[in-house]
């Protein structure tokens, strides 16, 4: 069994020069400051579901213009998915309403050293409202921010925006997700869109209403109402830019997924079709450090071997695959793996299970707990499968965790 290499996951992409060596800050405010001429070039590009520290320095190489996340802010913020499909808008009209989209920042600009640096900067106390937030809040916010709650009246109609007039005609093959609807929207009306994107883990029901020729007003209300009363983003027309962001926003980014990882697993998939054991452990490890309980990973890597324990039982496989082939041994014996043979990082897999889970297993009981692993073989579907069953026992209490991995590629993928 190999290491775990945490550190392949855990490192940052390097930082921009332009952000490794910041002056002062202010506030960038567009509509007083506009000394920038670079900011006024034409932009044509499409970024679906990119990491916002990687789409903006896609967007940096595009212009030549300094566009970065603030250092101290790439693991919240940079890790903010955003879709960017422009349309030969102005790099300034993006720069505006891309905190639009993200909900939770702002820019600021550094001119300490000539050209303009703009950092993506996250709004103070967004963690606290996070934490204030509730069902009844949001919902209350979606009635305030409608106009016309289709429960309550019909639909809206905007015809003072000849835009939101024209006709688009929506198929079953756009439908996978809200990217997909969106760069068919732009794709036949020639708009850009600015949006949040949280993958195909959290899809739209869309209506049949929602198929055949019509507004698109229309279009993107039925969209919005397909399987429920309470709509599932808010949109706005600014100029020729639609703005989208999710209602529950402020609950789907506390499940974002890092970049690094998703990065590792598609890499992952595309040498080896599925994702192997210790692979998927150096994943848990990752999700253990960063206390990442409830996310939501993406359906190619979901079929890749991505499934339910690998996240709510990260430490049990984190900590397995970390195992040398010492431990493994004695964690396979009858008397198993004591607490006091682990070392440091693997005792702190068991601490952190304990003490987020006080009610059955008394962190005090750790230092005496012992670790066993069971491993074997079965079918699963049309491969061979491993079965790795991790038992943490205490002196009073127990608890198992139990993983199935595929030991052979599907021919039939």
């Amino acid at each position: 069994m190999r290491p775990v290499v945490v550190a392949l996951i855990l490192a940052l992409w390097p930082l921009s020069v332009e952000a490794q060596h910041l002056g002062a800050r202010v506030q960038w405010q567009p509509e007083i400051t506009d000394s920038d001429p670079r900011l006024h070039q034409t932009v044509e590009t499409e970024i679906i579901g990119c990491a916002a520290v990687h789409a903006l320095s896609k967007l940096s190489s595009a212009t030549g213009v300094a566009l970065a996340v603030a250092p101290e802010n790439r693991t919240t913020v940079g890790e903010r998915k955003i879709t960017i499909i422009s349309k030969t808008v102005p790099l300034k009209a993006l720069m505006v309403q891309i905190p639009e989209a993200l909900q939770e920042c702002h820019w600021d600009i550094d001119t300490s050293r000539g050209e303009p640096v703009y950092l993506l900067h996250r709004n103070a106390g967004v963690d606290v409202e996070r934490q204030e937030r509730s069902p009844e809040k949001e919902s209350f916010e979606r009635e305030e921010l409608l106009e016309n709650p289709p429960h309550a009246k019909p639909p809206r109609n905007p015809s003072n925006n000849p835009a939101l007039q024209t006709l688009v005609v929506l198929r079953s093959g756009d439908c996978a997700d809200l990217a997909q609807i969106q760069r068919a929207i732009s794709r036949q009306t020639g708009l850009t869109i600015i949006s949040d994107y949280f993958g195909d883990g959290f899809p739209l029901a869309v209506a049949s209403a929602a198929f055949g020729p019509q507004p698109l007003w229309l279009l993107l209300d039925e969209i919005n109402y397909s399987d429920s009363v309470d709509p599932a983003f808010i949109w706005r027309m600014k100029g020729q830019c639609l703005i989208f962001h999710r209602v529950d926003w402020h609950r789907l980014a506390m499940r974002e997924l890092p970049e690094d990882i998703l990065v590792f697993c598609r890499e992952k998939i595309r040498e080896q079709t599925y994702l192997t054991f210790p692979d998927l452990g150096e994943v848990a490890a990752v999700l253990h450090e960063r206390g990442l309980t409830d996310v939501q990973f993406p359906s190619d890597i979901r079929r890749a071997g991505v499934h339910g324990a690998v996240i709510t039982d990260a430490w049990a496989l984190a900590l397995c695959n970390s195992l040398s082939a010492a431990q493994r041994v004695q964690a396979r014996g009858e008397t198993g793996l004591p607490f006091s043979d682990l070392t440091e990082a693997q005792q702190s897999y068991v601490l952190g299970h304990a003490r987020n889970n006080p009610e059955f297993l008394p962190i005090g009981e750790a230092p005496m707990s012992t670790v066993y692993v069971f491993e074997y073989t079965q079918p699963l579907g049309r491969r061979n499968g491993q079965i790795i069953e991790v038992q943490l026992e205490f002196p009073s209490a127990a608890d198992v965790a139990l993983f199935a991995f595929p030991l052979e590629q599907d021919t039939e993928r």
